[in-house]
């Protein structure tokens, strides 16, 4: 079973280059899984940091970037991580900061 260790916490900045998890295992394994984990990980992050532009972009103006809809299946915490606020809206409804949590 292949372990990872996280060398990066969740919302830091990062630069190329930087090392942002060790993952040790069997040699087979790790590759099975590289290209969908690389994947994956390369979607996150750029969801990330364009949520991060996005909020840095309107600090002080009093918007604010919600997430009103799923991004991955069950992963509400990327546009988070990217300093972006949670907004849970009902069909139909209008994003307002007493619709954001």
């Amino acid at each position: 079973m292949p372990t990872v260790t996280e060398r990066a916490a969740d919302g830091q900045a990062v630069a190329r280059g930087d090392v942002v998890a060790k993952l040790t295992g069997r040699t087979h394994v790790l590759l099975v899984a590289e290209r969908t984990g690389l994947n994956v990980v390369s979607r996150l992050s750029g969801i990330a940091t364009h949520t991060r532009r996005w909020a840095q972009a309107l600090e002080g103006t009093g918007a604010q970037v919600l997430d009103t809809r799923p991004l991955l299946a069950g992963d509400p915490a990327v546009p988070i991580i990217g300093s972006g606020p949670a907004a849970v809206l009902r069909r139909g409804q209008r994003a307002t900061p007493a619709t954001s949590r």
